[in-house]
């Protein structure tokens, strides 16, 4: 009985090391081939942890801990105090940028070469995902036609163009700035107006239209003072709320004659 019960210890003794060695095992794989994954990555996410895993720390606010990056930003605003000129100079470059004017101006920046060059990131989940529904007949067919890749290739080529064409009439600048300078004439209109109808003696209602274009224009000044790079994504949700607001003061103002 002795022997049976020391037997059967050690058996699955030797189970559980055989299945923790396992485990290891293939958790140092999953690991290993996660880290390989980002060898290479086709957006700025995959290159930040790319750098990340070789060794080279990013301050980006994802991949860095509270303490690096409080000194990140005392440092960034110190440098800020010291070259007003160049700072105010970048900012208003990257604004116009944001406008979508052809010629961005004085945009003050570093270019940091690594230490080495990393290969292309291959997403496997991507790739996998691709070579299963390609297994498809039907998939793997509309793939391979010949008429459907040049429809594919001139309709990219006819949007490049026409972008290329209200790039040179300048319809985004013009449109961009319109919604901002429009906000601008809610704001004394209808603060204005509210005044004039106070000194009147009349009963008026709050000026809403007025208060909300200034908090939205008061928005869109806060972004620009500290926006990190002229992308207009940081501007969605200050200008689809410019629109809307600008949609129903007209309305209103419609309504109301």
């Amino acid at each position: 009985m002795i022997g049976a019960a020391a037997g059967g210890a050690l058996g699955g003794f030797t189970g559980y090391q055989g299945a923790q060695n396992e485990i290891t095992e293939r958790w140092l794989s999953a690991i290993q081939e996660y880290e390989d994954s980002l060898s290479s990555f086709v957006c700025v996410t995959g290159e930040r942890f790319l750098y990340y895993y070789n060794g080279h720390a990013d301050i980006n606010q994802s991949l860095t801990d509270m303490e690096t990056g409080k000194r990140y930003v005392k440092a960034f605003y110190n440098i800020c105090l010291h070259n007003p000129k160049i700072y105010l100079r970048t900012q208003f470059g990257m604004l116009k940028a944001v406008l979508k004017f052809p010629k961005t101006g004085y945009v003050q920046y570093a270019r940091i070469e690594l230490s080495q060059n990393y290969p292309n990131y291959q997403f496997i989940g991507w790739t996998n995902g691709k070579k299963t529904l390609m297994e498809y007949p039907l998939v793997s067919a509309w793939d391979s036609i010949a008429w459907r890749k040049n429809l594919t290739k001139n309709t990219l080529k006819g949007l490049k163009t026409f972008e290329n064409f209200l790039s040179k009439i300048c319809l985004y600048p013009v449109l961009l700035s319109s919604i901002a300078i429009f906000a601008v004439v809610i704001f004394l209109v209808d603060g204005f107006g509210w005044i004039g109808r106070i000194k009147k003696g009349e009963k008026t209602m709050p000026p809403i239209f007025a208060f909300a274009a200034m908090a939205l224009l008061g928005q869109c000044a806060a972004i620009a003072a500290v926006m990190p790079v002229g992308v207009f994504v940081y501007f969605h949700a200050s200008y689809y709320s410019l629109v809307i607001l600008e949609i129903i003061f007209v309305g209103y103002r419609w309504k109301k004659r």
